[in-house]
């Protein structure tokens, strides 16, 4: 009786869904699963889906605007990407960690981030000639390659 009660508080705790609401919903929905049949007549299940997807919808679209964010790089890192990497990198790291798992596009921020990285030490090299550019070119245009297939991969699905 004492988790039926908390589970019934829990819902109707909810309201409108914020992702704020994750760890409630996601605490309720755990007790509703391991409730038994009988037990889960008595609580208002409608109510806790609804809720669940709601939150699921606020998920996706906020782990959208990180995947935008990230699109937003651009299709080579130079230089100037700090600052688009920088806000990707704090949007997502800001999201609820069910919102994490939506992004689509984390493999390619990390490699962005990779490659930024990698970067600063070549810009040195540039002011010595071609061999410089050649290696930064080469870096640009594995990132480049990559970051191409996988933004195709990710549209696709």
């Amino acid at each position: 009786q004492v988790q039926i009660d908390r589970l019934a508080t829990l819902i109707a705790s909810i309201g409108e869904v914020t992702l704020e609401d994750e760890p409630i919903i996601n605490e309720a929905y755990e007790i509703y699963q391991w409730l038994y049949i009988d037990e889960r007549e008595k609580v208002d299940y409608e109510t806790l889906i609804a809720a669940r997807s709601n939150l699921t919808k606020l998920q996706k679209a906020a782990a959208a605007e990180v995947d935008g964010l990230i699109e937003a790089i651009g299709d080579t890192v130079g230089y100037d990407s700090g600052d688009a990497i920088k806000a990707a990198r704090a949007a997502y790291e800001a999201l609820t960690e069910g919102s994490k798992k939506y992004v689509t596009l984390l493999s390619l921020l990390e490699e962005a981030e990779l490659y930024y990285s990698e970067l600063f030490p070549l810009w040195a090299i540039i002011t010595l000639g071609a061999v410089g550019v050649a290696a930064v070119g080469g870096v640009v245009t594995v990132f480049l390659a990559k970051r191409k297939k996988k933004v195709s991969a990710a549209k696709e699905n």
